[in-house]
């Protein structure tokens, strides 16, 4: 495939946010559903996604979160969110405050994940109807309509922590996460073997060959059971299985798999524990 085809649509986060232990001991002081017995989020996946040629990894990463939170602890597990409306007000959220008149044009260059989500939590989440995602960056760089702003669902209890934990420690935090029911997304300089890949282990990130940032929902932290389940031939115990789904180039299952000690490596950043809300409240409402 063309290397020049994709836009990379993450660059790392300037802002920290509160350490995941906290966000995973209010989930537990919820008590709402028991843990999953493996640490993993696979059979609350839901239906594919594509990002295309524009650089929306880390919206794509967003809703794909926030769907399997839905999924996860049973509340709206078929709803599909727009990932172009959060696209688009996540990088607006950049310019909030600042003059119009002075406003630069949207670019696809990037965007910070957490004034991403500070975008979402101000202006809330549609459903993927309202505002359907296009592989254009013209067609995602026009503002939504003034009745899509006003239907979205009231998002400000979304939450957000990062995950500190260096080297193979990483994954094992993000397993117990996803124990937990709660979904986790990653940023990850990408090289080219990386953006070739058809489904083989990623153990390294080649510095020499790095293209650009993307952004990725883990899916699960695999053992044995679940490597077996998926027929995963590559895969090994304490891999991070990911939900690509980047232009189709990936196959038709859209499966990443990397090592833990890459994962847990320099040229992977962001890694963010996310809790939702059961959709309901509109802002207009």
């Amino acid at each position: 495939m063309s290397r020049a085809r994709f836009g990379h649509g993450w660059i790392k986060s300037d802002r920290t946010a509160e350490p995941h232990l906290n966000l995973l001991h209010r989930a537990r002081a919820k008590r709402a559903l028991p843990p999953l017995s493996a640490p993993d989020l696979t059979h609350f996946r839901g239906h594919p996604l594509e990002q295309g040629q524009v650089g929306a990894c880390w919206a794509f990463a967003l809703t794909r979160a926030v769907q399997l939170w839905l999924a996860a602890n049973e509340a709206q597990p078929d709803v599909e969110i727009s990932e172009r409306f959060a696209y688009y007000v996540g990088r607006r959220e950049e310019f909030a405050g600042k003059d119009p008149a002075t406003l630069p044009p949207l670019e696809d260059t990037g965007t910070d994940p957490i004034i991403g989500m500070e975008g979402v939590q101000h202006v809330g989440i549609v459903e993927a109807s309202e505002c359907p995602y296009v592989d254009s960056v013209e067609v995602n760089n026009e503002q939504p309509s003034l009745t899509t702003f006003v239907d979205a669902y009231d998002f400000r209890d979304l939450a957000w922590a990062q995950v500190f934990e260096p080297g193979t420690a990483r994954a094992d935090a993000v397993a117990e996460l996803l124990r937990e029911r709660i979904p986790v997304i990653f940023g990850c300089m990408v090289d080219v073997a990386f953006e070739d890949n058809l489904g083989q282990r990623i153990t390294a990130i080649d510095p020499v060959r790095i293209l650009g940032g993307h952004m990725i929902a883990v899916l699960a932290v695999l053992d044995a059971d679940v490597i077996a389940a998926l027929g995963l031939a590559h895969a090994k115990p304490g891999d991070i299985l990911f939900d690509n789904w980047w232009g189709q180039s990936w196959g038709a299952n859209g499966l990443g798999i990397m090592s833990p000690e890459c994962f847990g490596g320099q040229f992977v950043d962001d890694v963010l524990s996310l809790t939702a809300v059961p959709l309901g409240r509109r802002v207009g409402e």
